[in-house]
């Protein structure tokens, strides 16, 4: 069963207001640094509790959607580096990706209503795989996360799921302004950005990729004439799931 948990303290991609970390699952981080952090963030919740004045409670919010912003990228690093130490491929299991891509697109609709775009899905049947189901999902909503981020009001996002031959191939697409091929290469490592002026970490792209390769995929940024197309291409197993 696919797990949905809203929680803004552990987004790990792109963090949409209101909707951080949608599918994110806790993980625990140094408890000195996390637990200075998660203190700072309750004093500040306290003081705004006691302040009457609502300019000082406005400021008082903008700090603490700052601290989750650490918080957030403090859970994405830790969770980046447990991805790539390779470990986790151990665990996998047979995963009904068709399931898992449709309910995922399910939890991300209000989102993109919330923004007047259009969530379009093409998801084919029956389609398994070995894998982590909820890195998974983790993959396909900082996907999700981006594209209905970045596309633009109005404007249009599809998700597509289908076989191929020799792969199974995961899209997702978008009509806005997309990514310069020049800097494509790059937004899939660490802490790259380029400026749009949504700000983000940095890192739900790279841990996207991550998650494509421990399941021994590919992840590609490409042209969608207008706006981007991530495409993952996952191998088709050997023998059935």
């Amino acid at each position: 069963a696919v797990d949905l948990e809203a929680d803004p303290q552990a987004g790990l991609g792109v963090d949409p207001p209101g909707h951080a970390g949608v599918l994110a699952q806790r993980r625990a981080q140094p408890p000195l640094e996390r637990g200075c952090v998660l203190r700072l963030r309750q004093r500040l919740e306290d003081l705004r509790a006691r302040t009457a004045q609502e300019a000082q409670q406005a400021e008082l919010g903008t700090a603490i959607a700052e601290v989750d912003a650490i918080l957030q990228t403090f859970a994405a690093l830790l969770r980046l580096a447990e991805v790539n130490a390779g470990t986790l491929r151990a665990g996998f299991r047979p995963v009904d990706l068709s399931s898992l891509v449709r309910q995922v697109a399910e939890a991300y609709e209000p989102l993109g209503e919330d923004r007047d775009i259009v969530l379009e899905t093409g998801i084919e049947e029956r389609i398994e795989l070995l894998g982590d189901a909820h890195l998974l999902q983790q993959l396909l909503a900082n996907l999700l996360e981006n594209a209905l981020q970045h596309a633009g009001r109005g404007l249009t996002v599809a998700l597509r799921l289908h076989q191929e031959p020799v792969c199974t191939v995961l899209e997702v697409a978008d009509n806005g302004r997309g990514i310069p091929a020049a800097d494509r290469e790059k937004m899939l490592r660490p802490f790259e950005r380029i400026d749009t002026g949504h700000g983000g970490s940095g890192l739900g792209l790279a841990l996207a990729a991550a998650i494509a390769r421990l399941h021994e995929a590919d992840l590609q940024l490409l042209d969608n004439y207008p706006g981007l197309l991530c495409r993952v291409a996952f191998p088709t197993p050997r023998t059935p799931v």
